[in-house]
């Protein structure tokens, strides 16, 4: 839902920052360039950072669940959005927290990319919601 937000109401927003979420948009235009700062866990098997069928309680692709592409995918395709693809300025690791940045794209617009090793499909800091066999990680 932010992804599609930020696209579609881009002169409501100054920034959006999904956390484990998926981009389903096939293009992404925004009139206005919105930065993105989109965070997810390394071990959320929910969204999995290298795509693929969830881990679900039940079902998924046994009843037609679609599989979810790679988190690069839809960062990349933010980055092309605002001119900024391919431009990577910070590229770090400090304890198990990994930084991408990308940008500036169009009208000065970055994108951050964050993986947080070892957690799951939660609110990084926050208190797991489902149980550790379903969102994974920490």
């Amino acid at each position: 839902m932010t992804f599609r937000l930020g696209a579609e109401l881009s002169p409501r927003f100054t920034a959006i920052a999904p956390v484990s979420g998926t981009c389903w948009l096939e293009r992404v235009e925004p009139p206005n360039a919105v930065p993105l700062c989109y965070i997810t866990g390394a071990a959320d098997s929910l969204n999995p950072l290298e795509g693929g069928f969830p881990k679900l309680a039940f079902g998924g692709k046994e009843q037609g669940g679609a599989a979810k592409p790679p988190v690069q995918q839809f960062v990349d395709l933010w980055c092309g959005a605002l001119g900024c693809a391919g431009a990577l300025m910070l590229d770090e690791t400090v304890d198990g927290v990994c930084r991408r940045k990308y940008g500036p794209g169009r009208q000065q617009a970055e994108v951050m990319f964050v993986t947080v090793e070892g957690l799951g499909h939660h609110w990084p800091g926050g208190e797991r919601q489902v149980a550790e066999f379903l969102g994974g990680g920490r």
